[in-house]
């Protein structure tokens, strides 16, 4: 993500023991309700949107 602002600079590449996948856990009674489904979509869509700026593999334009 320091991709994106122009004082950083990467130091060398990403470092794959250090990456993780992130999970939108939700309580599976809860998760049909429309405010909470909302929600859910709305940060998967940025997730995969954005995919390569959380990956480290583009900087934001």
């Amino acid at each position: 993500m320091g991709d994106a602002e122009p004082g950083p600079v990467r130091a060398g590449p990403v470092i794959d023991s250090l990456t993780y996948d992130i999970w939108i856990t939700v309580h599976e009674d809860e998760r049909q309700r429309p405010e909470v489904r909302m929600v859910i979509d709305r940060l998967s869509a940025l997730f995969a949107a954005h995919a390569d700026l959380f990956a480290g593999k583009s900087a934001r334009v």
